[in-house]
């Protein structure tokens, strides 16, 4: 499904006729980011039981996509009008990781984006790039890291990951929409 954030625009309530108990009036919305949303994140839109997802979403019909991966190299299938840029544009992106390795470097090949985290790890512990913050097991840590981004191009992006022998990532985010 998809979603628009709006606010309630001015609008004046006034009897339709004098002496009247009741009244008719107009609400105008304004959509002020020009965006329409997913109502779900990525990783909780079930393409299988058309639960969250719609037509008109710019999905692939002949691909089963998945958020969840275990593997150095996969593609992660943006579905939005547009980039998926957490420093820029301040949108919605949660990368969820443990992994075991001494270090952790996600890079889009895409489009050459990177984040890595200088610290090693024996998979116990949880990682999330939330946007632009780096925390570990609830801790701030961004002051472990490079200070990159990484940034998702409309379609198919490749993704490598470096550092880490054994991993499990989850990337959560909302498709954007133009209109």
């Amino acid at each position: 499904m998809i979603v628009k954030y709006v606010r309630a625009g001015n609008f004046e309530i006034k009897p339709w006729r004098d002496g009247a108990q009741d009244a008719m009036f107009t609400i105008p919305f304004e959509n002020p980011s020009g965006y329409k949303y997913s109502l779900l994140n990525s990783d909780k839109l079930d393409h299988s039981d058309g639960d969250g997802w719609q037509m008109g979403m710019n999905l692939p019909s002949n691909d089963t996509l998945s958020y969840h991966f275990s593997t150095s190299n996969f593609k992660v299938f943006n579905a939005s009008d547009i980039i998926i840029d957490p420093y820029y544009q301040r949108h919605e992106l949660s990368i969820i990781t443990k992994y075991t390795g001494s270090y952790l470097q996600i890079t889009n090949t895409t489009n050459n984006t990177s984040w890595r985290l200088n610290k090693s790890s024996k998979g116990g512990n949880t990682v999330i790039l939330n946007g632009i913050t780096t925390t570990i097991d609830g801790k701030p840590a961004s002051d472990k890291t490079d200070y990159g981004n990484l940034v998702l191009e409309p379609g198919y992006n490749n993704i490598k990951v470096s550092g880490a022998t054994k991993m499990s990532i989850t990337f959560s985010f909302p498709f954007i929409y133009l209109g």
